[in-house]
């Protein structure tokens, strides 16, 4: 507990104090160097604190046995006020003591003490419940100590200590914390726990004399990182993190979500110890992070991954981030290889993931329905026939689902016969070809023109098709990639170089090409 500000430390306290109809013996408290002589344990904390004001919750009964008696205990520069309250022995006088409790408590402008000592009967009990509830809400004053007058425990000399209860906010602090990361997936009051326990944890323990802290800091790191991730729907940098340095990082990053559970294992136990009722929130914190650890996010591997971290969105009622999830993972099937998935890294090819999606639309039975419900959540339902919210909750859960029962399907899903999907080039320029290839495009043919009667889906044409050829190809379930060039009149004609590709900005733009009003 602090002084007053006229001993020259914070702010003074607002003192909250009860006062029941029993008989208080006169016995020495004890509160931190002070000891004070007094049946009333507001007296003790008014010598020690000197309180800018103290509310006193009393009833009639009480207070015309005891008020005037604690009147003239108290210093005259406090400022003494009763608030009335009722005995409790109903709800409605319940909620009565609660308003002048909840009215205390907010007229407060600075550190607040709330001393339970004398409460009558189930008032201390209620009177915690209080703290709990705008725990909750967010509400209770800054620098809040709840204290109670041992009576019952003197020390060898008779005399009482007054304890300061700060584990009991502590535990409510961290519960609420815990509480709400686990009910919307946001760490950020459990981190304003942390930071605020850090600060409390190293002032104690200086003044103790230790020299060794218990690392909080480097978890407090850890879940930061994670929970930026998370709520960005950073699902690379969450699940396998980069190869590549990060800017002001040393080495390569692993996933935040692997980074968390290691700072668990390392850290978790010497926090624990110092912290007892944090014990509980680093359970909860392996359970979160359980399963989102991924060396890729191609394959086996990265689908369950993404299937994981989709589920946790769907728990955590973020409907639209649980249905961006599960499309990218759907997507991410039906990627040829590596570079159509690794986000974030130098090898990731916009084109690739763009052939993946193409191929995906056009072969996955369930496109059509994820992109209707992306649509409809990202655009807020402004559209002529929204769906209501709690079937568009059930549309989500179930598109996860079918997600799962369709785990081994790929591209090749939907094909009508039994032959490989086909990489094809048209064109009738040798240069075109060793150029394509020098794009780390495997071609199982080239031909100078397309039989689109051969063209199945799952297929890749590459190549100038005319636009009508490029919308039966489309119209197949095949992909068409344009080669597109920038040719000039005076080259038209001629035959073209890998290297005059180059040098004339060749590349290749994914297209698909529907007829008018199809």
């Amino acid at each position: 507990m602090t002084r007053s500000r006229e001993a020259g430390g914070q702010p003074a306290p607002a003192l909250i104090t009860f006062l029941g109809k029993g008989r208080y013996d006169e016995v020495v408290y004890r509160v931190g160097e002070w000891e004070v002589r007094t049946p009333y344990v507001a007296h003790a904390l008014s010598e020690a604190l000197r309180p800018a004001r103290v509310d006193v919750l009393a009833t009639d009964e009480a207070w015309e046995v005891h008020g005037e008696a604690l009147a003239h205990t108290l210093p005259q520069a406090v400022a003494l006020h009763r608030r009335a309250i009722p005995a409790g022995a109903s709800s409605e006088e319940l909620w009565a003591v609660f308003a002048e409790l909840l009215e205390s408590l907010q007229s407060a402008d600075g550190p607040v003490v709330l001393d339970i000592t004398h409460g009558f009967r189930s008032l201390p009990f209620f009177a915690a419940a209080c703290v709990a509830y705008l725990q909750a809400l967010d509400a209770l004053p800054d620098g809040l100590q709840v204290v109670y007058g041992a009576y019952e425990a003197p020390d060898a000399r008779g005399v009482r200590p007054v304890w300061v209860l700060d584990a009991f906010v502590d535990l409510l602090a961290w519960g609420h914390g815990a509480a709400v990361l686990l009910a919307s997936g946001s760490a950020d009051r459990l981190l304003a726990v942390f930071r605020r326990q850090e600060d409390q944890v190293r002032k104690r323990l200086v003044l103790e004399g230790a020299r060794r802290f218990p690392p909080l800091g480097k978890l407090r790191g850890a879940l930061e990182r994670f929970n930026a991730d998370y709520l960005t729907v950073r699902a690379a940098s969450l699940l396998r993190g980069f190869r590549r340095p990060a800017p002001g990082v040393g080495g390569p990053r692993s996933g935040s979500a692997r980074a968390l559970s290691k700072a668990l294992e390392a850290y978790g136990e010497a926090c624990g110890e110092r912290l007892p009722a944090l014990a509980p929130v680093l359970d909860c914190l392996r359970e979160l992070v359980a399963g989102l650890d991924s060396g890729s996010l191609h394959g086996e591997e990265g689908d369950r991954a993404m299937e994981r971290l989709a589920r946790l969105y769907l728990a955590h009622g973020r409907y639209a981030e649980a249905a961006v999830v599960v499309r990218e993972a759907w997507i991410s099937r039906y990627a040829e290889g590596p570079s159509a998935v690794e986000a974030g890294e130098e090898g990731f090819e916009r084109d690739a993931r763009l052939h993946a999606e193409t191929a995906w639309a056009r072969l996955c039975g369930d496109a059509r329905t994820v992109a209707d419900v992306r649509n409809d959540l990202e655009h807020a339902g402004f559209s002529r026939q929204p769906a209501p919210g709690d079937r568009l909750r059930a549309r989500v859960a179930g598109l996860l689902d079918r997600f799962a029962e369709t785990r081994n399907t790929r591209r090749e899903a939907g094909r009508e016969d039994n032959r490989p999907a086909r990489t094809l080039l048209v064109t009738r320029h040798a240069g075109a070809k060793v150029w394509i290839e020098r794009q780390g495009i495997a071609l199982d043919e080239v031909r100078d023109h397309l039989d689109v009667d051969e063209v199945r889906a799952g297929d890749r044409i590459v190549g100038t098709l005319p636009a009508h050829l490029a919308a039966e190809v489309c119209e197949r379930g095949a992909e068409y990639v344009h080669l597109a060039i920038d040719l000039p009149p005076g080259m038209r004609g001629k035959e073209l170089s890998a290297e005059d590709l180059d040098r004339l900005g060749a590349r290749l733009v994914p297209l698909v090409v529907r007829w008018a009003g199809g």
